[in-house]
């Protein structure tokens, strides 16, 4: 519960409250105390995406890379989490500055991102597109939107 009321306090920007909620989920998360219901389920890399989640809130752009890197290493066998996560990256180094580095991201897994059916994440792409096709002059950027529109196009 210490993840999500972390995840809570960075969206309201209570920040110290994110922090300490978030240092509690890392504590209980590692902790081999405690008795969790049957239902219980978060494995690593939905709780390192959720980590990387709030640490972007919190504005800690190198350790949400980090754990969203964890997240996507960990998520093979989730098409639609680890496309997630690469949107999520994507969008973290594109807050940070990152403008081609996110881009390449996106490019590099365009296709993976596709391939999952999910309007709610093809949405998420679409608003990404849109945040970075003022900076058209970026080759990078150029590259993106170029293999997202031929994507369109032939689909």
């Amino acid at each position: 519960m210490a993840i999500r009321e972390a995840d809570a306090q960075g969206t309201l920007g209570d920040h110290a409250a994110a922090s300490n909620a978030l240092s509690r989920a890392h504590r209980a998360y590692e902790s081999g105390r405690g008795h969790d219901p049957d239902w219980v389920y978060l494995p690593r890399p939905e709780f390192e995406g959720l980590v990387g989640i709030i640490q972007t809130s919190l504005g800690d752009s190198k350790a949400a890379s980090q754990s969203f890197q964890t997240a996507i290493d960990g998520s093979a066998a989730w098409p639609r989490e680890r496309a997630e996560w690469y949107l999520l990256e994507a969008q973290n180094q594109i807050r940070a500055g990152d403008v081609a580095k996110g881009c390449t991201l996106l490019s590099t897994n365009l296709a993976q991102i596709h391939g999952v059916a999910s309007t709610r994440l093809h949405n998420k792409l679409t608003m990404l597109a849109r945040q970075v096709t003022p900076h058209a002059k970026v080759p990078e950027v150029r590259e993106f939107l170029g293999a997202r529109a031929e994507y369109l196009a032939a689909n």
